[in-house]
């Protein structure tokens, strides 16, 4: 990485927002099922917005932290935020707020997951602390209180034991 930051070149950014519709239809049909994934509108300039702030942190991290990678949990603990705050997805009967809350929260979580599964593969023993009153708080958190980024970035830090 280099110590001035560069934007994402234009064909690698359309490649990005790709997977992160593709991913977000993925844990769409997981939550809600096959029609509302389906029924999914994603606004592509938002996205954009999101993963160039994304990058930009990844960049501040390599330059302030002596050359820290920003790892994928706070990878994804960025992703929640801004997708709750920009709210670049849309549907037509669901309210697009919580519909955004419920998107970032998938991907906080199942990111969380899949670091597990991949430390569990190399014999670190972790695991998702985490039941059904957490989920609750943490949706109405997303929801209803003013989380900054390196508050979500500490809670899903705190959600591995």
């Amino acid at each position: 990485m280099k110590d001035i930051f560069q934007n994402i070149d234009p064909i690698e950014m359309e490649k990005k927002i790709e997977k992160h519709i593709f991913d977000t239809k993925f844990y769409l049909n997981m939550l809600y099922g096959e029609k509302i994934a389906n029924e999914l509108i994603p606004e592509r300039d938002v996205l954009r917005d999101i993963l160039t702030r994304i990058e930009k942190r990844r960049h501040y991290f390599y330059y302030y932290y002596n050359r820290q990678d920003l790892g994928d949990i706070n990878e994804a603990a960025l992703l929640c935020f801004w997708t709750i705050k920009l709210m670049p997805f849309k549907h037509i009967s669901i309210n697009n707020s919580d519909f955004n809350v419920n998107i970032g929260f998938a991907f906080l979580f199942y990111t969380i997951n899949y670091v597990i599964t991949y430390d569990n593969t190399q014999k670190k023993n972790k695991k998702l602390k985490f039941n059904a009153l957490s989920k609750h708080n943490l949706l109405y958190a997303f929801k209803y209180r003013d989380l900054s980024k390196e508050a979500i970035m500490a809670i899903a830090e705190s959600l591995i034991c």
